[in-house]
């Protein structure tokens, strides 16, 4: 009894000093809009006062016949100075700092972004073929010795439920494991991997749905977030080893935003939405360059790229398929039913190898072969048909994890067996898929459900 109510007195503590933290960051963050407002009001003022000067000047123009030299000119002024005024105001409505811009024309997929991302493909395959298995990875037997090393609260105990997790190996400080996850209470928090929370992101205004890191580089890689309120938000350290801070907010979907999905050059994100749209970013460029789907299409609930970059996959809700997509010519290429009847696909992922595609239904999970298109393996799974269940491969391709209530891992080359399933129970709630990530060479997992807390499994050391 005195454990639990030290635990709760941690909790609450924690929770305490987490809302001290963000109100002084909501100080800041008002105090910088005022600024922008005022900067964008004086600004207005300026265009407005030279629209009205240049009305003025083409009104004396009129009187005078129009034939004065330059009359053209001004004429040509005066709805451009509007214009102006318009830009500004719009400018002013959309903000600084990462506030959300107004939809744009798509780029398109231009020569050079196709180029860009065909020759990654080409590096990426062509090394993944001769790449060996990387040297410290945990052996099968290995797994099958891991227990539950610790536990941490990372959200609030108020709103309980982290529907995301993402791990960036060597991003902390000391080349620790940095883990960041979106909760229920609309936050993304980043913790030291198997350890506590270093800090709680705050800008979104509805539970958090997806996070994934953007790049391999420990000190450069960006942190994105997608969200029910309908944003994607891009996260970048001000320098090495420094906090995250919002650099870009993208506002080009209709509903919630389910999956943020690096591309692997590092300088593209793909965002899947509700509304039966999934969209591509330029990150350099803060631009949505395409967004493809939509019309009648189901709503899309989980997305990723395949390894080598050419083609997404997007689960969708309700008809239990997940859909292929050719990212060269913007086409869906295939779809493959994952669920013996409708429901929601609640999780995907590609093996490094780019051979195989684990995906996720309530109480299923499958296993595809791309290279057939054709489901080579239907892990017996004992949760209960209204448990949703989240599945990822591990860096190497060696492993499957698989999160219910329970975890698993399954060997690739032991023809899919299970070789551990983890001790401990995993609490589930509705409207939440359990996540589970590996940690670099598959020496930890971690693993996200129901509640607040991260948990952590890995062998004795």
């Amino acid at each position: 009894m005195l454990a639990a109510f030290h635990d709760e007195w941690d909790a609450a503590a924690l929770e305490t000093h987490a809302l001290r933290r963000d109100l002084g960051e909501a100080r800041t963050q008002l105090s910088q809009a005022l600024y922008q407002h005022d900067a964008a009001c004086r600004v207005i003022a300026r265009l407005l006062r030279e629209r009205d000067e240049a009305r003025a000047a083409l009104a004396e123009a009129q009187r005078a016949g129009g034939s004065a030299p330059g009359a053209g000119e001004r004429k040509r002024a005066a709805p451009a100075a509007e214009a102006g005024a318009g830009g500004a105001s719009e400018e002013a409505a959309a903000g600084g700092g990462g506030a959300p811009a107004e939809k744009r024309a798509k780029a398109g997929l231009t020569a050079d972004v196709l180029e860009a991302m065909i020759a990654c493909n080409k590096r990426l395959s062509k090394n993944r073929k001769k790449r060996p298995a990387p040297e410290g990875l945990a052996a099968p037997d290995d797994l099958g010795a891991y227990t539950l090393e610790s536990k941490f609260p990372v959200h609030q105990t108020s709103k309980q439920g982290v529907l995301a997790l993402a791990v960036l190996p060597g991003g902390g400080a000391g080349g620790v494991d940095l883990v960041a996850s979106g909760g229920v209470d609309t936050k993304v928090n980043l913790s030291a991997a198997r350890g506590k929370r270093l800090q709680s992101l705050a800008g979104h205004k509805k539970k958090v749905l997806d996070v994934s890191f953007v790049g391999s580089g420990a000190a450069s890689a960006l942190l994105a977030s997608g969200s029910a309120d309908s944003t994607c938000k891009v996260w970048k350290r001000a320098g090495p080893g420094e906090n995250f801070e919002l650099a870009s907010t993208f506002q080009d979907h209709d509903s919630e935003v389910t999956a943020v999905c690096p591309h692997p050059t590092g300088d593209y994100l793909a965002t899947a939405s509700a509304d039966g749209t999934w969209g591509l970013y330029d990150l350099q460029a803060a631009l949505c360059l395409a967004q493809m789907g939509g019309g009648a299409g189901p709503a899309f609930t989980c997305g990723a790229f395949h390894p080598d970059g050419l083609i997404w996959g997007g689960g969708t809700g309700g008809t239990g398929v997940v859909q292929v997509w050719d990212v060269k010519t913007q086409k869906k290429a295939a779809e493959m039913a994952c669920s013996s009847g409708p429901g929601d696909v609640s999780a995907l992922s590609f093996s490094e190898n780019g051979y195989y595609l684990a995906t996720a239904a309530r109480g299923e999970a499958k296993v595809w072969d791309l290279r057939k298109l054709k489901c080579i393996q239907t892990l017996n799974l004992s949760y209960a048909a209204d448990v949703q269940c989240g599945v990822a491969f591990d860096h190497s391709g060696a492993y499957l994890g698989v999160c219910g209530s329970d975890a698993r891992v399954y060997g690739v080359k032991q023809g899919w067996e299970c070789l551990a399933t983890l001790p401990g129970n995993i609490p589930t709630k509705k409207g939440c898929t359990p996540q589970v990530r590996f940690g670099p060479n598959a020496q930890y997992l971690a693993v996200a459900a129901g509640d607040h807390n991260l948990r952590y499994f890995a062998g004795s050391t």
